[in-house]
Protein backbone atom coordinates (compact mmCIF):
# COMPACT_ATOMS: atom_id res chain seq x y z
CA UNK A 1 0.00 0.00 0.00
CA UNK A 2 2.81 2.40 0.83
CA UNK A 3 4.57 1.54 -2.43
CA UNK A 4 1.67 2.94 -4.47
CA UNK A 5 1.82 6.17 -2.51
CA UNK A 6 5.56 6.39 -3.07
CA UNK A 7 5.18 5.93 -6.83
CA UNK A 8 2.41 8.54 -6.94
CA UNK A 9 4.58 11.02 -5.07
CA UNK A 10 7.55 10.33 -7.32
CA UNK A 11 5.44 10.73 -10.46
CA UNK A 12 3.98 13.99 -9.18
CA UNK A 13 7.47 15.28 -8.43
CA UNK A 14 8.72 14.36 -11.88
CA UNK A 15 5.75 16.04 -13.56
CA UNK A 16 6.18 19.19 -11.47
CA UNK A 17 9.90 19.28 -12.23
CA UNK A 18 9.26 18.88 -15.95
CA UNK A 19 6.69 21.68 -15.89
CA UNK A 20 9.04 24.04 -14.06
CA UNK A 21 11.90 23.16 -16.39
CA UNK A 22 9.78 23.76 -19.47
CA UNK A 23 8.52 27.08 -18.13
CA UNK A 24 12.07 28.17 -17.32
CA UNK A 25 13.28 27.21 -20.77
CA UNK A 26 10.43 29.07 -22.44
CA UNK A 27 11.03 32.19 -20.34
CA UNK A 28 14.74 32.33 -21.11
CA UNK A 29 14.26 31.90 -24.86
CA UNK A 30 11.18 34.09 -25.38
CA UNK A 31 10.74 37.71 -26.43
CA UNK A 32 9.20 40.24 -24.04
CA UNK A 33 5.71 39.93 -25.52
CA UNK A 34 5.87 36.14 -25.42
CA UNK A 35 7.03 36.25 -21.79
CA UNK A 36 4.09 38.48 -20.87
CA UNK A 37 1.68 36.16 -22.69
CA UNK A 38 3.19 33.11 -21.01
CA UNK A 39 2.88 34.73 -17.57
CA UNK A 40 -0.75 35.65 -18.26
CA UNK A 41 -1.61 32.14 -19.43
CA UNK A 42 0.20 30.63 -16.45
CA UNK A 43 -1.81 32.82 -14.06
CA UNK A 44 -5.03 31.73 -15.76
CA UNK A 45 -4.05 28.08 -15.52
CA UNK A 46 -3.22 28.43 -11.81
CA UNK A 47 -6.56 30.09 -11.14
CA UNK A 48 -8.38 27.37 -13.08
CA UNK A 49 -6.50 24.69 -11.15
CA UNK A 50 -7.39 26.30 -7.83
CA UNK A 51 -11.06 26.40 -8.89
CA UNK A 52 -10.92 22.70 -9.73
CA UNK A 53 -9.28 21.89 -6.40
CA UNK A 54 -11.96 23.91 -4.59
CA UNK A 55 -14.66 21.98 -6.40
CA UNK A 56 -13.05 18.66 -5.53
CA UNK A 57 -12.76 19.57 -1.86
CA UNK A 58 -16.42 20.63 -1.87
CA UNK A 59 -17.33 17.21 -3.25
CA UNK A 60 -15.52 15.49 -0.39
CA UNK A 61 -17.38 17.49 2.25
Amino acid sequence: MQTKSLWKDMAAGLIAGAAVGTAGYLLTNASCSKKARLKMRTARAIHALSDVMDSVTDLWR
